[in-house]
């Protein structure tokens, strides 16, 4: 059951991942199709940042906070748009046999088996389909070329295969057609060598993986089908860089002789004859160095992708009327502990006779409740997950003692003191307006819902202490 749970929350973590990152893809595929004439080496680059802004599960606060509108705050407002509109309802519960979810303020049942078992299992069976499928075919090349006879160094002779490519990780080897010509072998060597000096085999079976993790997103294959034909003609113009018109209907003639060819059905491989042939020759035919301007104006554009996609506002302890999306997605295996070690017991004890009636910090459509209190698990609140930019309310009247950014995976968070012998604390929040110090009556607004610090997603983590002893507030959302 737990690892149930674990796996419906890896694959929201994916699929948020994955449509924060389509903005970015979206953005460059347009440019893709509008700057054709740029050199293709500003293209590949900016394919690399979609790589990782797909990977990488973090952003970085380094913009000022209430920022006017600019090209990062569109980017941004389009992202909270997809982030916000996310039904990510199959977040369960599973440490008991069923979960309540909270809608509307009514208690629904939903049976552990009916929605989010089913969901991860398509999802790991569409990724064992196509690794499956990746590995028969690069086994098959793998037998090809185990007869091969080595020339020199990394450079292999095989009479099995008809087109040259790159194979290998962690050694990379280049293999040629026993029947090639001399000619073509300088050609394709210079090819396949810049290949190797930029990693490119690496770079490419790394993209396959992502896309094959995030199979359901059609924006991640296409666009590793344009990083494909970037990567091939931005080594092109590298290889012909420099060199006369001589040298370059050579290689042209080279690369239109290795097209007419059959192709390994492997998509990991670096080969010489990709697809697009006359595109690419007509590219080679007509590449000019960029002008100066050309080259700061795409460097420019790469900069800006990068800031868009990892870059967010500094965390503030003020109101914003314009709230912007702070996403950061990590593992929550290791729950958050307050960070003014506070704790030092947990119980479930009856809580009848409660000094103080605590409210719900959020009660509106579409909050709904995704976990619950585990002193076993040392997960001592509840979750509640929320759009990003839901108000977050005092649970009771109190003097606000923490209003920060955690360092123990707590992110945007506050604690308040209630009556000397309690008090409440709300993580992972977005915005924090209010300070240390401040006085907040009940159903004040605090905060927002936010995903900061160790959080899968837009939520409310909620506790409550009794003379230093948390309890289980989830009677606040009982009665």
């Amino acid at each position: 059951m737990i690892g149930e749970y674990s796996m419906n929350k890896l694959f929201i973590m994916i699929l948020r991942m994955s449509l924060s990152a389509s903005v970015l893809m979206l953005i460059v595929i347009s440019l893709h199709f509008l700057l054709k004439k740029i050199p293709k080496k500003y293209m590949y680059v900016l394919w690399l940042v979609v790589l990782l802004k797909i990977i990488v599960p973090f952003e970085i606060p380094i913009l000022p906070s209430q920022s006017s509108v600019n090209t990062v705050s569109l980017y941004k407002g389009a992202e909270k748009f997809l982030m916000d509109n996310t039904d990510d309802r199959i977040i369960f519960e599973q440490e008991e046999e069923s979960q309540i979810i909270l809608q509307n303020e009514n208690k629904i049942i939903v049976n552990k088996n009916e929605i989010g078992f089913q969901i991860w299992n398509i999802w790991i069976l569409g990724i064992l389909i196509l690794l499956s499928f990746q590995i028969i075919n690069l086994k098959d090349i793998y037998d090809n070329v185990r007869f091969a006879i080595k020339k020199e160094k990394n450079i292999y002779y095989c009479d099995e295969i008809h087109m040259p490519f790159v194979l290998g990780f962690l050694n990379p080897k280049i293999y040629l057609p026993f029947d090639i010509s001399e000619s073509d072998e300088q050609y394709v060597l210079s090819h396949e060598e810049f290949h190797i000096k930029r990693k490119d085999y690496l770079i490419k079976p790394i993209y396959l993986f992502v896309c094959i993790v995030h199979w359901f997103n059609p924006l991640v294959w296409f666009t590793y089908y344009l990083m494909e034909k970037d990567m091939e003609m931005s080594c092109d113009e590298m290889v012909v860089k420099n060199k006369d018109n001589q040298y370059r209907k050579g290689y042209a003639k080279t690369l239109l002789n290795f097209s007419i060819k059959t192709r390994p059905q492997n998509l990991n491989l670096v080969l010489f004859g990709e697809d697009n042939c006359s595109m690419r020759i007509k590219n080679i035919l007509n590449f000019k160095e960029p002008k100066k301007l050309m080259s700061v104006f795409m460097v420019s554009v790469i900069i800006l992708s990068c800031v868009t996609a990892f870059a967010t506002e500094k965390n503030v302890a003020e109101p914003s009327t314009e709230p912007t999306v702070t996403e950061t997605t990590e593992d929550e295996n290791n729950i958050e502990e307050p960070e003014e070690s506070i704790i030092v017991d947990v119980t479930d004890k009856a809580l009848d006779n409660l000094e103080l009636q605590f409210i719900q910090p959020v009660n509106t459509n579409g909050a709904f409740f995704n976990r619950g209190f585990s002193a076993a698990s040392k997960h001592y609140g509840i979750d509640i997950s929320a759009p990003i930019g839901t108000n977050i309310c005092a649970a009771e009247s109190g003097t606000v003692i923490i209003s920060s950014y955690g360092t123990s995976g707590n992110g945007n968070y506050i604690t308040i003191e209630h009556n000397g012998n309690y008090k409440t604390l709300y993580a992972h929040c977005k915005d924090l307006f209010v300070k240390e110090g401040d006085t907040v009556e009940k159903g004040e607004l605090i905060a927002s819902v936010g995903s900061t610090g160790n959080s899968t997603g837009p939520h409310l983590h909620f506790e409550i202490i009794e003379n230093g002893i948390n309890i289980d507030p989830y009677f606040v959302y009982e009665s």
